[in-house]
């Protein structure tokens, strides 16, 4: 082979070697770069659920409430709070000069209504008599049957309003509805008596334990702890009566969570008083009025009702422990992206979109709400098949 041709074919094999090193090496650049290159994923809506957790303090549920109708002076009480009581016991007694007055104002009033309903009785049968012998007139008789119904239901009304009295001084009141107005020696007795009739027994209206009240709950009263030498006002919240086998929890949902809540929906309850401990439970009411808290977002009252425990788990539960409730919200269906595909700046924050028709990518401004464990939802802007740019 001339010694021409031999030149030029090593030359045209040295190129082709440097070519094919270079394209080796371009490849490989290509694959390294397309691992950082970042990636697109579609958008789409899915369904997002979030737990919350609130703190609130396990209370019995309650039955009733012990409120002052008087002023006065408290007795020393009958009894110590978170204590069981029975119907009817005893729980302290008022020492009130206003009772006083309105007791013997109900009995006056009881024994004028009874003397003049006898009084009107007596002229109505005497009205039938002269009636039935045509001696007066059927307006005269008329009017004699409605004076007598009259008599009758102030009658009626100043019993029960005396028999209200009475029971709450461990009184019958049968002893005082035979007084008549001519019974004068009777009425002074009783009303020289007056001293056991200042003291007002507040009694329990139900079996339960007895707890320090901690809201005004009747008439716009004030809640108070009973004391000896207190003085209270009607209204006045003395004592709560509760179940202590029911329990609840009271907690405060702000207003970004409350419409997600619904009634019956189930709870758990956990408290560092009984750890490992994970007790079942439903949402029972949703306050519909909101209450402005110290961080200035208003707050709605949710009572969570715990479900039967069992002997163990009561053993455990008292009056006043602390507790953590555990709410699933469910948020609905909702646009997420991933976690990375946000970026702040300036305040703002913004995703990349990429446009499949124009092959460009433009960056949007996005609202993004809720943080889930790998994404965060987005609130506004984006849509549902919105190709975003993910870094990778």
């Amino acid at each position: 082979m001339p010694a021409g041709r031999i030149k030029v074919s090593v030359i045209v094999l040295i190129a082709a070697g440097v070519t094919a090193v270079f394209i080796f090496r371009g490849h490989s650049v290509s694959r390294s770069d397309s691992n950082r290159h970042p990636h697109v994923t579609m958008v789409s809506a899915v369904p997002v659920t979030a737990t919350e957790y609130y703190a609130g303090l396990i209370q019995p549920v309650r039955l009733a409430t012990v409120v002052s109708p008087v002023d006065g002076v408290i007795d020393p009480p009958g009894f110590h709070y978170g204590e069981p009581v029975t119907r009817n016991k005893m729980l302290a007694s008022i020492d009130s000069d206003k009772f006083y007055e309105s007791y013997k104002t109900v009995l006056m009033q009881y024994i004028r209504a009874r003397s003049d309903f006898s009084a009107k009785e007596n002229q109505k049968k005497e009205g039938e008599f002269l009636h039935s012998m045509q001696m007066i007139s059927e307006d005269e008789y008329n009017a004699k049957k409605t004076d007598f119904y009259s008599a009758y239901l102030e009658y009626v009304q100043s019993r029960i309003a005396l028999g209200s009295l009475m029971s709450q001084f461990d009184l019958d009141p049968v002893k005082f509805q035979s007084l008549r107005l001519s019974d004068i020696g009777k009425i002074r007795r009783i009303l020289q008596s007056g001293n056991k009739f200042r003291h007002l027994r507040m009694r329990s209206p139900s079996d339960g334990i007895v707890l320090q009240p901690d809201s005004p709950d009747a008439g716009g009263g004030e809640f108070k702890s009973l004391s000896p030498g207190d003085r209270v006002k009607p209204g006045d919240v003395l004592a709560v009566i509760a179940d202590p086998g029911r329990w609840m929890v009271n907690i405060r949902v702000s207003e970004f969570n409350v419409s997600h809540l619904r009634l019956r929906q189930p709870v758990s309850v956990t408290g560092a008083a009984f750890p490992g401990i994970v007790l079942k439970g439903h949402i029972a009411s949703i306050s519909h009025q909101g209450q402005t808290g110290q961080s200035g977002i208003p707050g709605y009252a949710v009572s969570v009702l715990i479900n039967t425990l069992t002997p163990g788990q009561a053993s455990l539960i008292s009056a006043g422990m602390s507790a953590k409730v555990a709410v699933e919200i469910d948020l609905g269906q909702k646009i997420t992206v991933p976690i990375a595909a946000v970026t702040e700046r300036e305040g703002g924050f913004y995703v990349k979109v990429f446009d499949p028709d124009t092959s460009k990518i433009r960056e949007v401004p996005v609202v993004p709400g809720r943080t889930l464990p790998d994404a965060v939802v987005v609130e506004s802007t984006l849509v549902k098949g919105d190709r975003v740019v993910v870094p990778g």
